[in-house]
């Protein structure tokens, strides 16, 4: 049976310069920058409009380590306080020296069954088994997936038990306020994405998207 999925939660771009790349969002198509998590290693903001949310991580200058800096197995419970030193909370490092998307989260009702759903279908490595984080405004659980395109990983995340503004380790910033109604450019929603693929590659992709999430 594939994984079900309920809607989708943030895309996440890796990029050289994340103050550049929200002020493009921002400046250009109104995005409101309403969420940050800044740490030591990481620099993580969170931009909407609508319902429509990007993530913006910043790609760090050192060597590509192994994923969250160490190699995880079985289900873990940490407090976000926790990851003050992981580079990418929610996602996996890009292997890419361009800015390029890599991760497209999606929300679903159970981590857990989502993942074994997938894992015993044998049709996805796992770059995070189900993992939880939590402060004081609850919990979310989450799990990392490998996609058949080669730099966009999958999260896939329950926040059902959470409730803060964004997810555990994010920090508000301003009022979240959005201004659709004097907007040139009225963005409301995420309608669908568009992989650029390899020659040749349509059909594995197509065919694992329909095998692993149910896509038609």
């Amino acid at each position: 049976m594939a994984a079900y999925l309920s809607r989708l939660h943030h895309i996440s771009l890796n990029v050289s310069n994340v103050n550049k790349v929200a002020h493009e969002l921002v400046s250009r198509f109104q995005f409101n920058v309403f969420a940050a998590r800044l740490t030591d290693r990481a620099k993580q903001l969170a931009l909407r409009r609508g319902s429509a949310v990007f993530v913006v991580n910043e790609r760090p200058n050192e060597a590509t380590r192994r994923l969250n800096g160490h190699q995880s197995r079985g289900w873990s419970s940490v407090a976000a306080g926790e990851h003050r030193d992981v580079n990418c909370l929610y996602g996996a490092h890009a292997h890419y020296p361009v800015d390029t998307v890599s991760n497209v989260c999606f929300e679903v009702e159970d981590v857990q069954s989502a993942s074994a759903a997938l894992r015993d279908r044998g049709l996805c490595e796992f770059l995070q088994p189900p993992t939880e984080v939590r402060d004081d405004s609850g919990r979310v659980t989450f799990s990392i997936i490998r996609s058949p395109v080669g730099n966009v990983c999958h999260t896939l995340i329950d926040r059902s038990q959470y409730q803060g503004l964004f997810l555990p380790g994010f920090h508000q910033v301003g009022s979240d306020s959005q201004t659709a109604g004097r907007s040139q450019c009225p963005i409301s929603h995420f309608d669908h994405i568009t992989y650029a693929c390899p020659r040749s590659s349509t059909a594995h992709i197509t065919r694992w998207y329909r095998n692993a999430f149910g896509f038609q």
